[in-house]
C-alpha cells in the first residue's frame, strides 16, 4: 500500500478519542494531545474577561458610528453623551478608587452641561468652558489609563 493511502511512513491519527475525565483528545502513537479547540477557547475566554477588551470594542463601534450621526447640534450632543459615557466607563474600569470615579463624574457633568448651553444658546463662551472641562477630563482619563498599563503586577 502506498504511503499516501495509509501504508508505511504515515502515522495514523485517531480523532475524537475520549479521556477518562470526559475531555476530548487526539491520539498520536499512544500519546494524548489536548485538542486545539480547547486551548483556543481558554485563550479567548481570557481575552473576553479582561476589563479593557469591551471598552476597546465600544470605542471601535463609536468610531464606526460617527459617520452616521447627523451633522447638527443634536447629533453633536448625542455623540458627546456617548463619548462621556465611554470615558466614565473607562475610568470605572481602570480606576483604583471610588474617588477617581466621583472626580470623573464631577468633570463630565459640567462638560456636558456647558456644551448643551453653548449649542442651544449659540454661546461660544459656554462651549469654551465645556472644552476646558473636557480637556481636564481627558487628561485625567489618560493618566488613569497609563497608571493601569504601567502598574506593577502583584
Amino acid at each position: 500500500m502506498p504511503a499516501w493511502a495509509g501504508g508505511k511512513g504515515v502515522q495514523r491519527l485517531y480523532f475524537c478519542q475520549t479521556r477518562p475525565d470526559g475531555s476530548a483528545a487526539t491520539k498520536v502513537n499512544g500519546r494524548q494531545i489536548v485538542m486545539a479547540i480547547r486551548t483556543t477557547r481558554e485563550a479567548l475566554s481570557r481575552i473576553f474577561y479582561q476589563r479593557c477588551f469591551w471598552l476597546f470594542v465600544v470605542l471601535l463601534t463609536l468610531i464606526g458610528a460617527v459617520s452616521f450621526v447627523p451633522a447638527s447640534d443634536s447629533g453633536r450632543l448625542v455623540l458627546n453623551i456617548i463619548n462621556m459615557f465611554l470615558v466614565i466607563s473607562t475610568v470605572a474600569a481602570v480606576g483604583r478608587t471610588t474617588l477617581s470615579f466621583v472626580i470623573t463624574l464631577f468633570l463630565a457633568i459640567p462638560a456636558m452641561w456647558f456644551q448643551y448651553l453653548g449649542l442651544w444658546r449659540d454661546d461660544d463662551d459656554s462651549l469654551a468652558v465645556s472644552w476646558m472641562f473636557s480637556a481636564v477630563l481627558y487628561s485625567l482619563t489618560v493618566g488613569y489609563l497609563l497608571r493601569y498599563v504601567f502598574q506593577l503586577k502583584s
